[in-house]
């Protein structure tokens, strides 16, 4: 009987725990998504930690390398993903699971995202299913800021939706710069097909504003993508949104984000 006893009390101290998590993540991720850029969602697990002694500044982080299975939202590469954790103690690390973890993550540089330890959590049906509804409610509100902030009746602009592909090899600054005025860098796309607006050509030059050189992924040759801009009036010139880009995998939430069927 007491063995019974101490069994059921384990189990449902587990499961309190487990609750805890999942909360916990729901109230990160809602600060952590409306400042993240380019929000990677991907099922994996953990390859290797810098488990090293970090000096505390304010900008250092410990980062954790995890084999990627399975992406759910946004461009990862294959293979594998180096995530940073803010903070110097071994407790800002995430916990250590031994199976198949969930990661929500920001695109940070160059192969280097970043996250919190609250958003690591085992990767059941639950928790997925939890997360994917985050992301999606996290979409709506960015998308519908978008078409508010550039769509007539309001403006000027007019927003197309499309999904293409880049063409050429994306131009790079060769040194970086003082950040006073975002660079534009021009990027060539085929267009496949258009989801919102009105838009014609098989062609068209996206401008992106950046104040560093493009985020790779998703801005590469080759990458086929789903691409928010608005068409200035005043100079016939399309600018892109960066955080408003997504894979064709991300077609069906975009459109119901859109209000497309």
């Amino acid at each position: 009987m007491c063995v019974c006893l101490a069994l059921i009390a384990t189990a449902v101290g587990m499961a309190a725990a487990s609750d805890q998590q999942v909360a916990s993540f729901s109230h990160v991720a809602a600060v952590f998504l409306p400042q993240a850029q380019s929000p990677l969602l991907f099922v994996g697990r953990i390859a290797e930690v810098n488990s090293g002694r970090i000096d505390c500044t304010v900008d250092n982080y410990r980062d954790v390398t995890y084999s990627v299975s399975t992406v759910l939202f946004g461009f990862a590469p294959s293979g594998q993903a180096k995530v940073a954790y803010l903070g110097c103690a071994k407790s800002d690390e995430p916990r250590s699971y031994t199976g198949d973890v969930l990661v929500l993550a920001t695109f940070y540089g160059p192969k280097l995202w970043g996250s919190r330890r609250e958003l690591v959590l085992p990767a059941t049906p639950a928790n997925l299913l939890r997360a994917q509804s985050l992301l999606n409610t996290d979409l709506k509100k960015r998308i519908s800021r978008y078409m508010r902030h550039h769509d007539p009746p309001r403006h000027n602009n007019r927003v197309v939706v499309f999904e293409g592909t880049v063409r050429d090899l994306v131009p790079h600054m060769q040194q970086p710069i003082a950040c006073k005025q975002q660079m534009q860098f021009p990027i060539n796309y085929d267009v496949e097909q258009v989801l919102h607006g009105d838009w014609t050509d098989k062609r068209m030059v996206v401008h992106f504003g950046s104040c560093f050189n493009l985020p790779d992924p998703p801005i590469r040759a080759g990458q086929r993508m789903i691409v928010f801009a608005y068409v200035s009036r005043s100079q016939s010139e399309v600018y892109g949104e960066l955080n408003l880009l997504f894979t064709p995998e991300q077609l069906a939430q975009v459109k119901d984000a859109v209000g497309l069927r």
